[in-house]
């Protein structure tokens, strides 16, 4: 048993696939819905995908603003869908492009906040309700730089994202609300290398650098191993690393083992541990919204069945997030930022055509 394909470039499955997903813990739960299709037109593939992703959050003040702000259960949509096309060059070289469109909150947390600042400064002429998305693109060129074993890639990616902003009153003559950012640009570049070590060995490097509007540059690592340890088992491990200016720098390591029987059902199990320093914002504001240090852990155990017409991936398991010490200028979130015990499953289905 090899390693399989390379995961550069565009997927060669042709077909449909639907996934669904659901993160669930005591006061939050997010859950989604994928539909991909993909097919080829001679040497030109094509892939449209649309997600569903619905948050729902207890949002609960913390006990300094309890006399002012009231608990609520929240529960908000986010809709997108992208597109890509990949075409050969000539000989070795393929290129991809893709563009993708969102409308609503990208996570639970900001419905949190969200919340925070429309039931504190909504009373303000200056408010402005949330009208969140985001679009982007980008271009990837893909270099089969040594035939079937050194693949080189290159991605180049533009977005533009609209966020519900934070507020803070203006004390002192005329009073009112300044606005934080509300429109943030991002540029971003990866150099994947990927090669075959051996039939049994995989290896590939990422490096990138991205930039959003406000922020520093943002440069990161990422390393992954596909192993054919024996016949019937393969070993997949990944690690990372990540900074942003002097101050924020998060890392990651991740290992995984799944065992295949007569290469249709197979089985695994997955441990991913997260650690990083604390988000950073640039705003000038006395409260920030910026989350503490983080650790997170993941467990997760896979069923997956491979068969001509159809194949399928069952998955699920514990999920825990840690929260450091929320400083003063924090502190309202605190119920936001609090250690959670959840829950993580779906699954995932592919018709080929």
């Amino acid at each position: 048993m090899g390693v399989g394909a390379p995961v550069t470039g565009q997927e060669t499955f042709t077909g449909a696939e639907l996934g669904m997903e659901v993160i669930h813990a005591e006061d939050a739960t997010t859950s989604g819905a994928t539909f991909a299709w993909r097919g080829e037109s001679g040497h030109r593939q094509y892939q449209v995908r649309a997600t569903h992703d619905r948050y729902e959050v207890d949002f609960v003040p913390n006990r300094l603003s309890a006399g002012i702000l009231r608990p609520k259960g929240l529960d908000k949509d986010r809709r997108g869908i992208d597109f890509s096309i990949t075409q050969p060059l000539k000989e070795r070289w393929e290129a991809t492009v893709s563009a993708n469109l969102a409308d609503g909150f990208s996570d639970y947390r900001a419905v949190w906040i969200s919340e925070y600042y429309r039931q504190l400064f909504s009373r303000f002429g200056e408010y402005e309700d949330p009208d969140p998305g985001s679009y982007g693109g980008s271009l990837a060129v893909q270099w089969e730089a040594v035939p079937a074993n050194v693949f080189i890639d290159l991605t180049l990616g533009g977005a533009q994202e609209r966020i519900s902003p934070g507020y803070e009153r203006i004390i002192g003559p005329g009073g009112g609300l300044e606005k934080d950012e509300e429109l943030l640009n991002a540029w971003s570049a990866t150099l994947g290398i990927e090669h075959y070590l051996s039939d049994r060995h995989r290896l590939r490097h990422e490096f990138a650098a991205s930039t959003v509007t406000g922020r520093d540059t943002r440069v990161s690592y990422r390393g992954r191993l596909h192993w054919a340890v024996a016949a019937e088992w393969v070993s997949r491990s990944e690690w990372s690393y990540l900074r942003e200016g002097n101050d924020f720098h998060a890392w990651s390591v991740g290992t995984g083992i799944e065992r295949d029987w007569k290469e249709r059902w197979f089985a695994g199990l997955n441990l991913r541990y997260y650690k990083d320093n604390g988000q950073l914002e640039n705003a000038l504001f006395t409260v920030t919204s910026a989350a503490p240090p983080l650790q997170t852990y993941r467990l997760t155990a896979t069923l997956r069945y491979a068969g001509e017409r159809f194949s399928a991936l069952l998955y699920a398991g514990p999920y825990w997030t840690e929260y450091g010490d929320p400083g003063d200028d924090i502190a309202p979130f605190s119920n936001l930022y609090k250690d959670r015990d959840w829950v993580h499953g779906g699954i995932r289905i592919s018709i080929p055509f």
